[in-house]
């Protein structure tokens, strides 16, 4: 008898290691308020361009995991957030630019960092443009010259964000490998990554699709799981059986397979650019990322953990500080940002107890537990006030 609990404990442990999902290591960042979506991510009220900001949350990403920083942007509306010399810059004269910043914060922190060639004109960018084109080439150029000895430089997010399904299109084939041919020109030995949606309506089954994962030149592909975005009511069960053919694919294509697990849900309605990005539920969470790590990827990074996840460590402190020593012109600044790390408590608290009780009646939510998962927003036992966020082993 008591080898056959034993012989039980043992199966149920390895069981359990064998399930536990990748974390999440990896987040966008957005630095540009362009709609009502980035309402918390990146408030109206606040000053977006401020270098303390960014570096308060870059350190607190590097605290809660996050080795890989993927810039959204750098540009938007024809305004760059980085010193170039091709358009004017959305930051004041005379203070850091965002962009370097982050840059100098994460080599400090020894974070990774994919740069963006985006925007030309704004979020809507289309590649077919052959001025579109030329302008992301150009911010590409410009971005090497200034950041191509940063040691946080790891590779190029490329925005091309194409619709995958039923097949992903010849002509995105070719606009992503104009751009990877390029980048490794300029920097050699630096990464490529893509981050298409589709993944729901892709005919993974098709040879066609294969052959056009096969034919694309870059290095990594993070694909949207479409979570967040409410493609399906129920992805789960197809979601789970999608990432195992995605596998295959890549393996047979010898390009890394990342998973971009979208994280949010949304405060209105969905899929809507006039409502605002929020935390989603944890048990949707912790599937979310099981169904990735099942299939075998490489790492699991997401859209977005910055400016909506909060683990309490924000930065205030040395925000405080300066201002202390006499930066008085940061102060407004702090108690914005104070008051927007409280914002994002009370969202994040209404939006678990909200939605964990919707999940409970959800057979998603016995997926989660049968799997031995867990990913949760716990409290500091030293400072209840602090809200941290653990996803993953």
């Amino acid at each position: 008898m008591k080898r056959l609990l034993l012989l039980v404990l043992l199966l149920s442990f390895l069981a359990s290691a064998q399930q536990r999902p990748l974390p999440v290591t990896g987040s966008w960042i957005n630095l540009f308020y362009q709609d009502v979506r980035n309402k918390y991510t990146n408030p109206e009220n606040m000053d977006n361009t401020s270098p303390e900001l960014w570096k308060a949350k870059v350190c607190q990403m590097h605290r809660m995991g996050i080795e890989y920083i993927v810039f959204m942007a750098v540009a938007n509306d024809g305004l760059a957030d980085y010193p170039s010399k091709i358009m004017p810059h959305a930051y004041p004269l005379g203070k850091q630019s965002p962009v370097c910043a982050i840059m100098e914060q994460a080599e400090e922190c020894g974070m990774k960092v994919f740069l963006s060639i985006g925007w030309a004109e704004n979020q809507d960018d289309n590649l077919k443009r052959p001025e579109i084109l030329a302008r992301q080439l150009a911010i590409m150029e410009e971005l090497a010259e200034i950041y191509g000895n940063n040691s946080a430089f790891y590779g190029w997010y490329l925005p091309v964000e194409d619709c995958l399904g039923p097949v992903l299109p010849e002509t995105s084939v070719k606009a992503v490998n104009s751009l990877v041919q390029r980048a490794k020109n300029l920097t050699p030995g630096k990464k490529t990554m893509i981050s298409p949606y589709g993944f729901f309506c892709s005919e993974f089954d098709n040879p066609l699709f294969a052959q056009r994962i096969s034919q694309l030149e870059v290095d990594i592909i993070a694909y949207q799981d479409e979570v967040g975005c409410v493609r399906e009511n129920f992805p789960m069960p197809r979601l789970r059986e999608n990432w195992m053919k995605i596998r295959a694919i890549h393996d047979a294509a010898g390009i890394e397979l990342w998973a971009n697990c979208e994280l949010f849900t949304w405060e209105k309605g969905t899929n809507s650019r006039s409502s605002a990005l929020i935390p989603a539920a944890m048990p949707r969470i912790a599937s979310q990322l099981q169904a990735a790590s099942s299939a075998g990827v490489s790492r699991i990074i997401s859209f977005m953990t910055c400016g909506i996840f909060d683990d309490g460590g924000d930065g205030r402190d040395q925000l405080r500080q300066r201002r202390a020593d006499g930066d008085h012109g940061d102060g407004d600044h702090t108690l914005g940002y104070a008051d927007h790390c409280g914002q994002l408590r009370t969202v994040v608290n209404q939006q678990v107890r909200a939605n964990d009780q919707a999940h409970r009646a959800d057979n998603e939510q016995n997926d989660v537990f049968d799997d031995g998962l867990f990913a949760l927003i716990y409290f500091d036992r030293f400072d209840r006030s602090r809200v941290r966020l653990q996803l993953g082993a």
